[in-house]
């Protein structure tokens, strides 16, 4: 099994250390991700062997909300991981994704920019579905 990691964007520096600590525990790497590295790929960002494809620094929009990506985690890893994180009442990243062959090869800005349309798409539909009730 590959490496267990966590990129982190944008994410608090007190709510980080915290996080790391807790993940080393675990044997899992951290790091935080730098605004220039926004337009690598997520494969690049953990490691995957890939070839070489010259990308300029990132100079746009600062990612604005937290985002935590999990790579290396099998389901059970993953179920344990988020059910210790919660156990340990670690403060929450609104934004979460488990690397995937779908979306490996995107960015960092094109992850963000989903799990931010999936997050806003989901507050929708649970306040229509309110509003029904």
């Amino acid at each position: 099994m590959e490496n267990k990691r966590i990129l982190f964007f944008n994410v608090d520096y007190a709510k980080q250390v915290k996080i790391e600590k807790f993940a080393k525990n675990l044997d899992i790497e951290c790091e935080m991700v730098k605004r220039k590295d926004y337009n690598k790929t997520i494969a690049e960002l953990i490691g995957v062997p890939a070839e070489f494809i010259p990308r300029e620094e990132y100079k746009g929009e600062k990612i604005l909300c937290e985002m935590m990506v999990l790579a290396g985690f099998d389901n059970i890893s993953l179920d344990n991981f988020l059910t210790d994180y919660k156990a340990a009442a670690l403060e929450p990243i609104p934004l979460k994704a488990i690397v995937t062959q779908q979306n490996i090869g995107w960015t960092a800005r094109e992850l963000f920019n989903q799990l931010l349309y999936e997050s806003q798409e989901f507050k929708r539909r649970e306040m229509a579905r309110s509003k029904a009730d």
